[in-house]
């Protein structure tokens, strides 16, 4: 069926501009970050590590395929294994966030290993990071830097 008349056309260019307006809240994953900083390390130590939770409110799970950040060179995803009674840390190429579920980057388990530090990390300053989602909007946040000692 063709519309052919002005009310036909006004009806099809509002429902065209309602899902192109609906489309991002409902074509991404919502991703949250919470509880996240980075460890205050001594003067010359070239690398940190960072900790957070990403909370995803979607329906579908969320692939997180890299991390980067304006205080390092680079940012690596790592977890803590146990094998043959030794703790090694690995790198991990990808994590899974679950629908409507939280993955949680902690001491111990997952976390970010932030190499080749580009300046000191001092208690109170602010590290930016970028996050780049297989299926969601990429997200920019700033993570708090926390004196270990206080952990």
């Amino acid at each position: 069926m063709r519309c052919q008349n002005y009310r036909c056309l006004m009806v099809r260019k509002i429902v065209v501009l309602f899902l192109f307006l609906l489309c991002p809240a409902l074509c991404s994953a919502a991703i949250v970050v919470s509880e996240g900083y980075v460890r205050e390390m001594p003067p010359g130590q070239p690398v940190s590590a960072a900790f957070l939770y990403l909370h995803n409110d979607s329906d579908q799970p969320v692939v997180l395929l890299a991390v980067s950040s304006d205080s390092a060179e680079r940012v690596e995803m790592h977890q803590h294994s146990h094998n043959n009674g030794m703790m090694r840390m690995e790198e991990v190429a990808s994590v899974t966030v679950p629908a409507k579920g939280t993955f949680i980057f902690e001491p111990g388990a997952y976390h970010l290993m932030l190499i080749d530090i580009k300046r000191p990390l001092r208690e109170g300053d602010t590290v930016k990071f970028k996050f780049e989602f297989s299926n969601a909007a990429a997200l920019e946040v700033g993570l708090p830097v926390r004196n270990i000692m206080r952990e």
